[in-house]
């Protein structure tokens, strides 16, 4: 039998190798194949010596590749842990080869044994260069072992600053009090619309810029070890135990997608509230499905989103379910002592609204993550996900936050065709001026990363390439000019031109290549 084909399926569905040891599989295949002898049959232990071998074998062609790569090798890093609680530090590679292909591979997937230290982690990455020859082209602890400047060669991630931005405007971040901001200036009486502007505007940048956006600390696989208290046992609707109840509190104080998030932790610690939330769900849409809760998780936003959307989704089959819990309570005496829990995560009526409308200035973010990853608007037009991409997203993204704050945003409806949503409409004033809070440290997180843009690869770009060139940047710049600093395009020119002389203008031609002069695009 083809044992790299049964290895190919087993690594590709990440299915584990002891598979093959069962009976009920080696029966099928001696069943599709009579003819198999027992020794034909693969054990697990054969399976991986041979995944080592055929790791063994690629890695010569594959450094080979690599090091006469046209372009630079660009390295990305991602660091995880598995519900395992083990550590991985993946490290992915792209280029260009000499065929003018371009190329995305993990190149590396270490386990990181040591505390996640930047020393430590530059460590295995330095390792990784090393084994496949790379330092001749690779990127000081890295820059100054390898000779570049680490400020001018660090890309920010596209995701990870959407991620910050988005979670900002959930939640907060570790600096904002946002109890404090909400109590002082949602109370605040203004003389107009301008004045009520410009002072949540001081009042969000007297907030203390935090270098980065600490997560919150979903840690749902840890409540869920732990063992439910005696009492929570007896109760018919338990929710988490009181070791976590702290937590519980604190996401509470974060509003309704903390409430959201915590009922989502109820679901996973309480299964008689789970077939509750189903049963609500029968009762009040028969003839729909019922779906399951989706939780969020705290490292990617768009769980935050989807958790919206199925709360809106279920939002009378949820209402239905606490009124089951509360008649439940309320039959059985309704001492406050023996209030379920699960009653302080009701979302009210005007949380209800902050939840939609959130949920409705999250759907540029969803396009923009996906453009910015090279997989475009379905149905509209591809994108490469390149630098070129990242200052007129951002100004995009800018602008619709900027324009959220005002009430409005632009859409597209069923025919296709944008129009203008007002989203304050309905809402009283304590809920609208909420709303605005919660934008507001989205477009503060969002600014703060727009002004880290200043590594000239952003520009080069977007300045080299054929459709855009500088025109492009000046006119974004020339739409807000409060967003445009002057030092920017002279500093660009400079960075650009230095690079130019220094690494490119002598550099050999290859046989496809023309002479081309950039110094005119430099600056023009």
């Amino acid at each position: 039998m083809n044992q790299l084909l049964l290895l190919d399926w087993l690594t590709y569905h990440n299915l584990p190798f002891n598979l093959v040891n069962s009976e009920r599989f080696r029966r099928l295949l001696l069943y599709n194949n009579p003819s198999l002898q027992e020794g034909q049959i693969p054990t697990s232990k054969t399976l991986i010596n041979l995944l080592v071998s055929e790791y063994k074998r690629a890695l010569e062609p594959v450094c080979k590749l690599l090091q006469s790569a046209r372009s630079m090798v660009h390295f990305t890093f991602d660091g995880w842990t598995s519900r395992q609680n083990t550590s991985f530090l993946g490290i992915n590679v792209r280029f260009i080869d000499r065929d003018w292909t371009q190329w995305r591979m993990l190149l590396a997937l270490p386990a990181l044994r040591k505390r996640h230290t930047g020393e430590a982690l530059a460590d295995e990455v330095a390792d990784t260069i090393y084994g496949f020859g790379l330092q001749e082209k690779a990127m000081d602890a890295l820059a100054s072992e390898f000779g570049f400047d680490k400020q001018e060669r660090r890309i920010r991630c596209a995701p990870h600053f959407l991620n910050l931005t988005v979670r900002a405007m959930m939640y907060g971040s570790k600096t904002d009090n946002f109890k404090e901001l909400v109590a002082h200036w949602g109370d605040k009486d203004f003389m107009d619309e301008e004045d009520e502007q410009c002072q949540l505007t001081d009042a969000v940048n007297e907030l203390e810029d935090d270098e980065d956006f600490e997560e919150l600390s979903i840690e749902v696989d840890e409540a869920l070890e732990i063992a439910a208290s005696p009492e929570a046992v007896r109760d018919e609707y338990p929710d988490p135990d009181v070791v976590i109840a702290e937590k519980m509190d604190k996401h509470r104080k974060f509003g309704p997608f903390g409430k959201l998030h915590n009922i989502g932790v109820a679901f996973r610690t309480s299964s008689q509230l789970l077939e509750t939330f189903h049963e609500a769900q029968r009762q009040t849409a028969p003839s729909e499905p019922v779906l399951t809760w989706v939780h969020n998780v705290g490292t990617r936003w768009q769980s935050d989103e989807a958790m919206a959307s199925r709360a809106l989704l279920k939002r009378a089959a949820l209402n239905r379910m606490f009124s089951i819990v509360e008649d439940s309570w309320v039959s059985k005496g309704g001492k406050e002592q023996d209030k379920p829990p699960i009653l302080k995560e009701q979302l009210s009526i005007d949380e209800w609204k902050v939840v939609t409308a959130l949920q409705k200035i999250l759907q540029p973010f969803k396009v923009a993550s996906k453009q910015l990853q090279g997989e475009g608007i379905a149905g509209k037009r591809s994108t490469s996900g390149g630098f070129d991409e990242y200052f007129p997203v951002i100004e995009m993204l800018l602008d619709h936050l900027e324009l959220a704050v005002q009430g409005v945003i632009i859409e597209e409806n069923e025919h296709q065709v944008m129009e203008e949503i007002h989203l304050f409409d309905g809402m009283d004033t304590e809920t609208r001026r909420l709303l605005k809070i919660y934008i507001k440290l989205g477009w503060k997180k969002l600014n703060c990363y727009y002004g880290k843009l200043t590594p000239t690869a952003y520009a080069a770009a977007v300045i080299f390439h054929p459709c855009k060139k500088w025109r492009a940047l000046e006119r974004l710049w020339d739409q807000l000019p409060s967003r445009q600093t002057s030092e920017w395009k002279r500093t660009y020119q400079a960075s650009l031109k230095t690079i130019w002389e220094e690494r490119y203008k002598d550099a050999a031609l290859g046989p496809m290549s023309g002479k081309v002069s950039l110094d005119e695009d430099v600056d023009n």
